[in-house]
């Protein structure tokens, strides 16, 4: 982490040295991601042991700080938010058949095993791109991307498909939406994005397409054998799509009269 923030400052003071007399932007982009997990076995016991396959529709928000170095090259120093999602669970057991949720440890006295069938993370990232732009016409860019995410979550939510209505007692009967407050360390993210912009003036505005190429993310001890400093990975199998929208910070010059 102390690594990680070092390199952000080095970048952020050499570049702006290197840069005094060039536009930097400051860039925002909402977008979407769609991923397909990597199956994982989670052998409970002996019986319950549960074959899990996830997807995630997941959507987030980025803003960054562009610095010029040269030859239309970029670096891309920012934050985000990011709702890591696996929502789309897909569970299969030799004994007790196909499901579509996986257990998880719920605080309750009632001696029953429950299931979430879908769950999320609510993250902060630290960002950091290089990116390169090309001007295919006098108004329209295409600009190329590698960027790296280093995730933190402060908030998890899960859902529980759990039917209250035979519980009498109100301290008993289990939420549906439980949710936790755990700061910690999520995950690491890599993706390729490229967008076709459109120059209005000081705005560059237009579509993303985004392509993960490596996602590393904590394990939870929400979840039975889980344990929070475990990892797991995947390696492409994800797209994305977003709307990004540049603004430049410089004087546009008028036309002498």
């Amino acid at each position: 982490m102390k690594k990680y923030l070092l390199l952000f400052a080095t970048i952020i003071i050499s570049n702006l040295a290197m840069a005094q007399n060039k536009a930097s932007q400051i860039e925002l982009e909402p977008y979407l991601r769609w991923d397909t997990y990597p199956q994982f076995t989670n052998a409970i016991n002996n019986i319950a042991t549960y074959k899990i396959d996830i997807k995630g529709n997941s959507w987030g928000v980025n803003g960054a700080y562009k610095v010029p170095i040269v030859n239309n090259l970029l670096v891309k120093i920012g934050v985000g938010f990011f709702k890591y999602s696996f929502n789309k669970i897909n569970s299969s057991n030799v004994t007790f058949g196909n499901g579509n949720g996986r257990v998880i440890n719920y605080p309750t006295t009632l001696g029953i095993v429950l299931v979430t069938n879908r769950y999320q993370y609510n993250t902060f990232s630290l960002n950091l791109g290089v990116e390169k732009v090309f001007e295919i016409k006098k108004d329209l860019l295409i600009t190329n991307s590698i960027n790296f995410l280093n995730y933190f979550t402060y908030s998890q939510e899960y859902h529980l498909p759990f039917d209250n209505s035979f519980i009498s007692q109100p301290e008993l009967k289990i939420k549906n939406d439980y949710k936790i407050k755990n700061n910690r360390h999520f995950g690491l993210g890599a993706n390729f994005q490229v967008g076709l912009l459109k120059k209005i003036g000081k705005i560059n505005i237009g579509p993303s397409l985004i392509i993960p190429i490596y996602d590393k993310w904590k394990q939870d001890n929400v979840f039975p054998t889980e344990i929070n400093f475990e990892n797991r990975s995947k390696w492409l199998n994800g797209i994305g799509a977003g709307i990004i929208c540049n603004y430049s910070l410089y004087k546009i010059k008028k036309n002498a009269k």
